[in-house]
């Protein structure tokens, strides 16, 4: 059985998403410390820019969790993989990509938790491509709950971070990070490196 924890717009009593969440954790290039699920479980995050020499590197994210519960400092460190999205799996092995343009960001994230003892959401922006990197087009926000797999399903990660539903940013903008401030205040600064 997965255990969802978490819920940012969609479960009954859940907050609105005008009701943001205060408290975004900062990711930054390199290694990035901070707790999972709640209940203790040490995690982190490690942030690599891929350079290609022009305008369009990006920003890979993988997540990791440390041994198999909150008590299991010295165990294994497990990758926590993105499951699912609004149109199927998303990015290979599980690992988060930004997409970046010089003038825009058209795909970046946000890692929060409502309150310091709730598990991490990650909210993911994602902007159509339209004709340019320059266009205004439509941006879709993509919500990402922490799972547990706390029976030990065969063939599924012990954590993992799953797709739960997609909302339309109510204006169209260039930069991902824009809407992220304009429409959820959850500031500009994603994982652009510069």
């Amino acid at each position: 059985m997965l255990l969802i924890l978490g819920c940012i717009t969609s479960c009954e009593g859940a907050r609105r998403t005008a009701d943001v969440p205060s408290h975004v954790i900062r990711l930054k290039n390199g290694p990035n410390q901070f707790e999972l699920t709640g209940t203790g479980q040490a995690a982190g995050a490690f942030v690599a820019y891929r350079d290609n020499f022009n305008a369009h590197g990006y920003s890979v994210v993988s997540f990791y969790a440390r041994g198999r519960g909150p008590k299991d400092t010295d165990g294994p460190r497990l990758l926590v993989p993105f499951v699912g999205g609004s149109d199927g799996p998303q990015w290979p092995g599980g690992v988060f990509t930004t997409s970046e343009g010089a003038d825009c960001m058209l795909r970046d994230l946000r890692l929060y938790r409502a309150t310091k003892n709730d598990p991490i959401e990650v909210l993911v922006a994602t902007r159509e491509f339209g004709m340019s990197f320059t266009d205004t087009a439509a941006v879709r926000f993509d919500v990402y709950h922490v799972a547990v797999n706390s029976d030990g399903e065969v063939g599924v990660p012990l954590y993992s971070i799953v797709w739960d539903h997609s909302f339309p940013a109510k204006h169209q903008y260039c930069d991902v990070n824009t809407a992220f401030e304009q429409e959820l205040k959850l500031g500009t600064v994603g994982l652009r490196s510069d």
